[in-house]
């Protein structure tokens, strides 16, 4: 699409972008593993699916403006559209065992599930800002 490698590998993300990935990073990171796994593998992995399928198609007009849109380059977003209606509920699996109610070290439910709440809520932020960018 006329990108070199060099231009993908040094753009940085928007700020809403970057906020996302932050807060997955630390949840992951510093968090019980309960808090990762539910903003991480529930609440975004859950999104992704839905997110992939409505790309689809708007991704696959690219062609007609002269960009190569073969199976290769939609490989990732196939596999997501496919893979993501089951990752979360086995996401939630995990969640039954590793979230704590009686406020132990593995996850309390509040903590757990505010951790998802702001995955969410930074991930509709930033496909938001990315869609405004987009219509500039």
């Amino acid at each position: 699409m006329g990108v070199t490698p060099e231009e993908l590998l040094c753009t940085r993300p928007c700020k809403e972008v970057q906020e996302l990935h932050d807060h997955l990073w630390s949840s992951c990171q510093s968090g019980p593993l309960a808090v990762g796994v539910a903003a991480s593998n529930w609440a975004i992995e859950g999104v992704t699916g839905v997110w992939s399928r409505a790309v689809a198609e708007p991704f696959r007009g690219y062609a007609a403006q002269g960009y190569r849109v073969d199976s290769t380059s939609m490989m990732w977003l196939n596999a997501h559209a496919r893979y993501d209606d089951v990752h979360p509920e086995e996401a939630l699996e995990a969640l039954k065992l590793y979230v704590d109610d009686r406020g132990g070290r593995r996850g309390d439910i509040d903590t757990v599930k505010d951790a998802a709440r702001r995955a969410l809520e930074l991930f509709a932020t930033a496909v938001d800002s990315a869609s405004s960018l987009a219509d500039r």
